[in-house]
């Protein structure tokens, strides 16, 4: 016997198809949770790639420098280790091609704004204060100019290289930046 539209129903007949449904959408959302992060970046990945590209930008301007200050690019670096630049002319294509001569360029170092161009390879002290904790922490560091650039505000650039830092700037310093 067929049941028509006023024949009574069991109670939960209906129920068996829609939890079935209910399943698979939330087996569905797990699994596209599981697909996403698998194939997402870490945020490690994400703070060296901004580290990375921080870095290109410190070295560009480098390099800009160093050619507006001496008239020329500079010559590849000795080695990867020893990042001076190599003190020989280049006699072609081969020769003139290399590591970035990294110590000559001050990219481990910083850029700071002067009234004045300085002139490169002059000593010295840069100093500053940092905010930390409500107060702000006096820090000396001993430099080497390593190039000069005049900026669009009539203001040099001068890229500097950091040498000896005390333990308590380098602690000071460490804190602030990371």
């Amino acid at each position: 016997m067929k049941r028509g539209a006023d024949s009574p129903r069991r109670p939960g007949t209906r129920q068996r198809g829609a939890a079935l449904l209910l399943l698979l959408v939330v087996g569905s959302v797990a699994a596209a949770s599981l697909l996403i992060s698998a194939f997402s970046r870490s945020n490690v990945e994400q703070v060296r790639e901004r580290r990375t590209i921080a870095a290109l930008g410190r070295a560009t301007d480098a390099l800009v420098g160093f050619a507006a200050t001496h008239g020329r690019l500079p010559r590849p670096a000795i080695s990867a280790i020893d990042g001076r630049e190599r003190a020989e002319p280049c006699s072609g294509e081969e020769d003139c091609s290399g590591f970035l001569p990294w110590v000559d360029l001050g990219v481990d170092g910083v850029s700071i704004l002067s009234p004045r161009p300085i002139s490169p390879g002059t000593r010295c002290v840069v100093m500053f204060e940092i905010p930390a904790n409500g107060a702000s922490t006096p820090v000396t560091l001993e430099a080497k100019s390593l190039h000069s650039a005049l900026t669009g505000n009539g203001v040099f650039k001068v890229g500097m290289c950091f040498r000896d830092i005390d333990p308590d700037s380098a602690r000071t310093l460490e804190a602030f930046i990371v």
